[in-house]
């Protein structure tokens, strides 16, 4: 039993303790519960000051109109041509008149000539194409139609532009196959010129600009002057230019003169300038008639490159050159053995920054030398090979 006592008493003074710990936890908590009680007077406090403010703002804003949705957008009409240009091919027959059916020729057209012999001098006026749409004149695929004149020229356009003729086979004009004048942007392409009086394909000034034209894939043989000629007459009219044309890629062949020709009439001021000349095959031009050059050239600002010059009897030889800052480069010059002067493979004579480079001369005949240079300055020689 005495056990039984003391267990009792550590038992009683045990809960006497927690008693004591007990009042202490509450009194802490009523303490808490008590400074929570002022801190949500505080909060009811400041909630009532942000009510009034909130109800001042209510009365001082005024809501907006709602957004109202924009019409959806509408597609646009198309733009309508005011006057659209028809395309159409009109087919020509032996018995046909070329001309008239030029003259109604509009913007995108094409004009098929069938095979066979037309003869007729041919006047094209005021006729244009756009770059989009070039007025087309030209072969039937697969066939060969000859058109022969029996006036001054087959083709003579005027006050024309961006016309295509193309794989035409002309001859016997008492002067000129091909005669471009006053016109710009024309192309001449797989053309044969040949028999003609004159020239096979002439580009000048004679009525007005004739610039940006282009002589590419033709041949043009047996005409009785010049085989191609980029021309500044003396008579055109005041400021009239022959510039930026083009002659490339065609075979010229037994011209009674000179095969290239770029230059005035009378050898002076004002010159055609802006010409290349390029990838062409001259020969055996000026056989009979002892014409001053091969490739006559004057102008500024010259391309004069990879062209094939053979059997030459001119008496300057192959090229000859009144130039201003242009390039004479990538040529070869062969058996200039008929000239009888000076048949120099390349003549500059009156020259100013000019370069002559990797050009191959050889076969050169007579008195002729590989490269002569006259009363120039500024003249760049460079990988030129002369055997």
């Amino acid at each position: 039993m005495k056990f039984k006592v003391i267990l009792d008493q550590d038992i009683l003074i045990d809960l006497e303790q927690q008693d004591g710990d007990i009042e202490r936890d509450v009194s802490s908590l009523q303490t808490k519960v008590f400074s929570l009680e002022e801190s949500v007077t505080a909060l009811g406090e400041q909630v009532s000051l942000l009510s009034g403010r909130v109800s001042v703002l209510e009365e001082s804003v005024v809501d907006p109109e709602p957004p109202v949705d924009p019409e959806p957008p509408v597609d646009p009409e198309p733009p309508v041509d005011p006057d659209p240009l028809p395309e159409a091919t009109h087919h020509i027959y032996p018995g046909d008149n070329i001309e008239a059916t030029l003259r109604n020729l509009v913007a995108g057209d094409v004009m098929e000539i069938h095979a066979g012999t037309y003869n007729e001098e041919i006047e094209v006026r005021n006729l244009h194409g756009t770059p989009e749409q070039p007025i087309i004149v030209r072969s039937a695929i697969g066939e060969t139609p000859l058109i022969k004149s029996a006036g001054w020229v087959v083709f003579d356009t005027s006050e024309c532009s961006y016309i295509t003729y193309d794989g035409l086979n002309v001859s016997e004009a008492d002067y000129d196959g091909f005669y471009v004048t006053n016109a710009h942007h024309i192309v001449i392409k797989n053309c044969a010129s040949h028999h003609n009086g004159g020239i096979g394909i002439h580009v000048l000034n004679q009525r007005g600009n004739a610039d940006y034209n282009i002589v590419r894939f033709n041949e043009v043989t047996y005409n009785g002057a010049e085989g191609i000629y980029v021309d500044c007459k003396a008579a055109a009219p005041a400021g009239a230019t022959s510039d930026h044309n083009i002659v490339e890629d065609n075979i010229i062949n037994f011209n009674k003169y000179d095969g290239v020709q770029n230059t005035n009439q009378y050898g002076v001021a004002p010159f055609p300038n802006h010409t290349i000349i390029r990838r062409n095959v001259i020969g055996d031009n000026s056989l009979n008639s002892h014409s001053w050059a091969t490739m006559d050239l004057a102008g500024d600002d010259l391309l004069v490159e990879e062209n094939i010059i053979h059997n030459v009897a001119a008496q300057s030889g192959c090229i000859w050159g009144k130039l201003t800052n242009s390039i004479i480069r990538k040529n070869k010059a062969t058996n200039d053995y008929f000239s009888y002067t000076y048949g120099d493979a390349i003549c500059l004579d009156g020259c100013s920054n000019v370069v002559v480079e990797d050009n191959e001369t050889f076969g050169i005949g007579k008195s002729g030398f590989g490269i002569t240079v006259r009363n120039s300055s500024g003249v760049t020689l460079s990988g030129n090979v002369h055997a």
